[in-house]
């Protein structure tokens, strides 16, 4: 990757091939497994706001509106030529990674650096075999496409080519996705300029502020303003929940670092760093991974795909950078060490990786087998794995407003746990908004299947009677299934609406 080329190499050759095999590899193991959970939620608002629905107020989704628009493509294709839009979207996820792939190799190659190919079959591996069950995500597809600026930069650092507008917007938009997603773009931008001031050479500030920096930021800031536009409803009703309710809750820097997790991210970028060549691109990959990194930490969750960012740049590094250099010098240097480190990694990443890949296909069977066409559903539950990707699978339409019971679960939860500054009276509060919704929905909707946890520690059943007309709501449905809750403790308990229950009996409950 640092040596200087006698010219672009050819535009398709077996690197390109193996790119291109591994696109398609990842697009039939992604067929074959059930669609993650948190990927057909989105799919799901999607739809509705395709429908004319609006969202953040007849559907609500806690993330920025770009999180749900990147599936908007994909119902577009099923609903235009029958596709279903899980497949539609697993396969524009492998296009979006070859565009990505294709895009850098020209860079480098007009640019006369060796190792283009190789990079290409690397980012198809890194970020189209390896995500597993973060393969589609939101995060994914941020770290793919604020890859090609990290590129550039390295490239731009060097003198050997200009910043472009493209990166910029690609950058941008990987931005848009989550705010916290600009230190990877920054940390690089900062780190290079540092080292280049080192020098003394005067160029250093256009490595903050440059074509590519510029457009992504105004690319930000407009897109800023047109979610404010169009969906007022994310900054006046759903953003104070989300940073009342969803944001305080948090894993300590301890479970985030060491159980599997966060971990793999500095074990990977010093073993690259260990074994790899130094160059300007490693060096921007580097810090690129650190910033996604930090953005894992600020979120501080701990699930598996806002990992992900940070190690497929850590894995990307390797795989282009350290493992070449290996195999290159193997008579001068063993690489057991390095590659038994690496076999290690790898396989706690791919653990990680599919540890909240669930199964659902029971729940999807129990939901057909009420016999009903075209169910319309929603849940009384703690996770959106009871309901999604089940209501789509099963021919369903989700009739929720809310994915789950989220807020309740995370505010009973603070509530117990009595961390310094909750604020009881307004979490009851939230609590209450929620039961509000849910009485709202099953009056007005008349969901023909509600799906209740019913696990162990906390019967969500019991909950939603406690008030006395969801209690009254809920004598019109009677058992019909269950299936056992592989996730938690419990089991699935599914109620069908009576033939006999008009919507005449609760007509007077609302709001």
């Amino acid at each position: 990757m640092s040596g200087i080329s006698a010219g672009p190499s050819r535009r398709f050759d077996a690197w390109s091939v193996a790119a291109a095999l591994m696109a398609l590899l990842a697009v039939v193991f992604h067929a074959l497994m059930p669609t993650k959970d948190d990927i057909s939620w989105l799919i799901v608002n999607a739809e509705a706001l395709l429908d004319g629905k609006e969202l953040y107020k007849d559907i609500i989704e806690t993330n920025p509106p770009l999180s749900v628009l990147l599936y908007v493509p994909a119902v577009l294709v099923e609903r235009l030529i029958g596709l279903r839009a899980e497949l539609a979207s697993v396969i524009i996820t492998a296009l979006i990674g070859l565009a990505v792939a294709h895009l850098i190799r020209r860079r480098l190659d007009l640019a006369g650096v060796e190792g283009g190919g190789r990079l290409e079959a690397a980012i198809a591996l890194v970020f189209l075999v390896l995500p597993l069950g973060a393969y589609g995500q939101k995060d994914h597809v941020a770290a793919l496409i604020a890859l090609p600026f990290c590129v550039e930069l390295g490239l731009f650092s060097d003198g050997r080519r200009k910043m472009s507008v493209s990166t910029g917007v690609l950058v941008g938009l990987s931005v848009a996705i989550k705010p916290q997603f600009a230190l990877a773009a920054l940390l690089p931008c900062l780190w290079m300029a540092a080292r280049v001031w080192r020098k003394g050479e005067r160029f250093w500030p256009f490595l903050v502020v440059n074509r590519a920096t510029v457009t992504a930021g105004l690319l930000v800031v407009t897109f800023q303003g047109l979610v404010y536009w169009l969906f007022p409803a994310f900054f006046r009703d759903v953003l104070p929940i989300v940073l009342e309710v969803y944001v305080p809750p948090r894993q300590s820097l301890a479970t985030l670092l060491f159980p599997l997790m966060g971990i793999l991210v500095p074990a990977l970028l010093i073993l690259s760093l260990l074994y790899g060549p130094r160059t300007t691109l490693a060096e921007v990959i580097g810090a690129a991974g650190f910033g996604f990194f930090a953005a894992f930490l600020i979120q501080g969750k701990g699930w598996p795909y806002h990992l992900f960012p940070a190690t497929s740049y850590g894995l990307f590094l390797f795989s282009a950078e350290a493992l070449p250099r290996l195999w290159k010098e193997r008579q001068n240097r063993s690489p057991a060490v390095a590659l038994l480190m690496a076999t290690t990694i790898l396989s706690i990443h791919s653990i990680w990786m599919t540890a909240t890949w669930t199964d659902w296909s029971a729940l999807t069977r129990a939901i057909k087998a009420t016999g009903i066409q075209q169910p319309t559903i929603l849940n009384i539950a703690a996770s959106h794995e009871v309901g999604h990707p089940s209501t789509r699978d099963a021919g369903g339409r989700w009739v929720g407003t809310f994915s789950c019971r989220w807020i309740t679960m995370l505010a009973t939860n603070r509530t117990l746990d009595g961390a310094k500054g909750t604020n009881r009276d307004a979490l009851a509060a939230w609590i209450a908004y929620d039961r509000q919704v849910l009485r709202r929905d099953i009056a007005e909707k008349h969901p023909d299947l509600i799906l209740v946890d019913r696990r162990g520690t906390f019967d969500w059943l019991a909950w939603a009677r406690e008030d006395p007309d969801t209690a009254r709501l809920l004598e019109g449905y009677r058992p019909v299934g269950e299936v056992t809750n592989d996730g938690d403790a419990g089991s699935i308990e599914l109620l069908r609406r009576s033939q006999e229950s008009g919507h005449d009996a609760d007509a007077g409950i609302r709001g």
